[in-house]
Parts: C-alpha cells; structure tokens; sequence
C-alpha cells in the first residue's frame, strides 16, 4: 500500500467469514453476544501461540493470530475499554494445528483499543494503537537476529515495555531484520520465540505488530504460515504508519532491473506521500563482515532508497550494531536481537561505528527530524544520530 489511507468516520469491527460482511458499530453486539455477562473479568488462558498482531491491508485494520487445539472455540472481543463494547470477531482461518486469526478493521485513527481472544470461560488478553491521523511524529523499534537468544530477546522487550508504560504514544510497531529462529520448523519457532517463559516477549507480541522480514533462517513455509502478511508479490510488501513508510524487501527472490520485486519498489516509493521513506531487509549492503556485503543492496537498491529520498536501510544478518552512510542513506545493521555476537572487521568502507554488542533501537521522529538511539539490554547507550530533512 501507498500513500496515506483515509479512516473511516464510525468506529466498527467487520466479522470476516460472514455473507454479507458484518460490519458492527460501537453501540452494537453481534446476535447472541450479552456484554453485561461477556465483560466480567475472566481466568487467563496461555496458548501455544500468541495472541500475536500482524498488519491488516491497510491503517485501520489489524489482525490477531493464536495457536492452540482448541483455537477454533475462541473469537475476539475488541473495544476502548474493558466493555469490549464493539462486539465479536471469530476466526476468518483456523489451520489443522489450531492456527486463528481473526481480522478487525474499519478501526479509528488515534485510538487505543483493548482486545482479548475468549471462548467466554477464560481469555488472553492484548492492546495495540492504531496509527494517527498527524504525519507529524512517531516513535517506532527495530532489532533483529534473535534466534535462539531468548533470554536476551525478552530483556529487550521488557525495555520496549518500559518505555511504553511511560509514553503511551510509543506503542507502535517493531522493525525486526530477519532469522527469527534457529532452524525453520516448528519447533525451533515455538522455542526461540514464543515460549511462555519469556513473558516480556510474549507482551510485546500481543501489543505491538512485530514487522519481520524473511531472514536465511526463516525458512519460506512457516514464515508465511506465521506472517501472513499482505505481500504485494513473494514476501515483499510495503505499509504506512502515521509519517512513516516501510517497504519490506524480499531478498531471496529476484531484485535484479526490470524484475517483479524492481519494478514493484520503484513505485511503491515513487509513489509514496509519506514525509518518510524507510527500506527493511535481512542482508546488508555496507556492514563490517563476516558475511559479506550483499552486492544487490549495493548495486540495486542503494540507487532506488537514494532516488526516492530513502531516510534509513534496517539490515541484519551479521550480529552486531553496525552504521554506515553511502551517498546520504543510512544503512544500519541490527541485528543484535539475541544470537551469538560476532567480531565486527575493522576500516570497513563506508562504516562510521561497529560494536559488538546486544541491542534494539528506538527511532522518533518530529516533524523533519528523525533521532535513531541503540540501546543496549541494559539501556546504555551505544550510538545516536539524526536526520535533519
């Protein structure tokens, strides 16, 4: 998507699955559903799997994913408060294995909305803000390389947490660049990123949409099983959040001129009214080793994220904070989210600073300036830098 999509003026909740399409209003339940015997509060269930949050086609709509055997029993209650006073959602999908989700939409800009996933016995319960109608500031996070890091993985979402317990406002999203697990199956999957012991990521999930894109490790299968994201082509795609626009590339398919993925980058930033334009994939083109700077980031994309006036590439792959400039378009390597650090090389070209070190960004932006701060676990500081337009 492109451009800034207009909200709707009533705030509702569509039932996807449902023909017609149920389109329900603030003051309105679904048949069946008695808010006075729905609100009281309820025992906490844990699923295998979520509740998590994953960007719907456009600002105003979102959708909520869960995995357990009885997933199908569930549905999603959503509103302002605590009444969950816009009604129910059930599942538009639930796959063999107890995979849910559930799409709300037609939701208010600005808005703070409460959800929880119920079979009306017990809940799981989330949040999540939708992006503001003002292109003037925005607070967003980005990591990535987490793996089988759990541990440090949930000290960096508890850090996001803090922060957003203080400033309401920053409960936004999370950019993560890629190898969200060791190996792609499931099991690696269920381990490295939502066991239930690591309750900080867990909350994350349930209250900022996680942003992933496709890392070697990831594997193709089960990312999109798990990401159904609204790809424009493979696993490419692009989205706006208030002043923000983020094309998310995929680098394991084709990028080359006048390829799909080429021509559709092109125009989705040529065409983009966002005051800013922001790049995210796994392999970086200017990092310090030992993997290799990625020659397409170099060749290809570095001249598009230049010509459409790109602020920032977010990379991964290598496992540590690395940034670099070419030409006026930041590159940065993060990927610090959790999986062993390796030893930055030393006189790369085109890199200002390296550290080897665990980490997560916080990127702010107010008005023509972005300020981008890397913080280690610990919330030290390990570099800062800003964008003036």
């Amino acid at each position: 998507c492109t451009g800034q999509t207009a909200f709707p003026s009533a705030s509702a909740v569509s039932v996807p699955g449902t023909s017609p399409a149920v389109s329900v209003t603030a003051t309105q339940v679904l048949p069946g559903l008695t808010p006075s015997a729905e609100t009281r509060p309820l025992p906490t269930v844990t699923f295998e799997k979520g509740p998590y949050l994953v960007p719907g086609s456009d600002p105003a709509s979102i959708s909520i994913l869960w995995q357990s055997k009885d997933a199908a029993a569930y549905w999603v209650e959503a509103g302002t408060d605590s009444t969950y006073a816009l009604g129910r959602v059930a599942p538009s999908s639930v796959t063999s294995d107890g995979l849910a989700k559930a799409t709300v939409s037609n939701l208010q800009p600005g808005t703070h909305y409460l959800y929880r996933v119920t079979n009306g016995k017990s809940q799981a319960p989330g949040s999540f803000n939708t992006p503001s109608g003002s292109v003037d500031s925005l607070t967003f996070w980005v990591y990535g390389d987490s793996r089988s890091g759990q541990a440090t993985l949930n000290t960096i979402n508890g850090d996001i947490l803090s922060s957003i317990q203080t400033t309401p406002a920053d409960q936004t999203f999370v950019l993560f660049s890629g190898d969200i697990m060791d190996l792609a199956n499931e099991g690696n999957l269920q381990a490295d990123q939502f066991d239930p012991r690591y309750t900080s990521t867990r909350q994350m999930m349930s209250e900022l949409q996680m942003i992933n894109t496709m890392g070697n490790h990831d594997g193709t299968k089960i990312f999109i099983k798990y990401f159904p994201y609204p790809f424009a082509g493979k696993f490419y795609w692009s989205f706006d959040y208030g002043p923000a626009h983020v094309a998310v590339v995929d680098q394991y398919a084709d990028t080359s001129p006048a390829s799909a993925q080429w021509q559709w980058l092109e125009k989705d930033l040529s065409t983009s009214t966002q005051p800013w334009k922001f790049i995210l994939l796994h392999e970086p083109g200017w990092s310090a080793g030992p993997h290799p700077n990625n020659e397409g980031v170099q060749k290809i994309i570095q001249n598009i994220a230049y010509h459409q006036h790109v602020a920032v590439i977010f990379a991964g792959h290598n496992h540590y904070y690395a940034r670099a400039e070419v030409d006026g378009v930041v590159h940065i390597t993060t990927g610090g989210g959790g999986a062993p650090l390796y030893d930055p090389l030393p006189g790369e070209p085109n890199v200002i600073l390296a550290k080897k070190e665990f980490h997560y960004l916080k990127v702010q932006i107010s008005g023509n300036q972005l300020t981008a701060t890397a913080y280690m676990p610990d919330n030290q500081i390990i570099d800062q830098f800003t964008i003036q337009q």
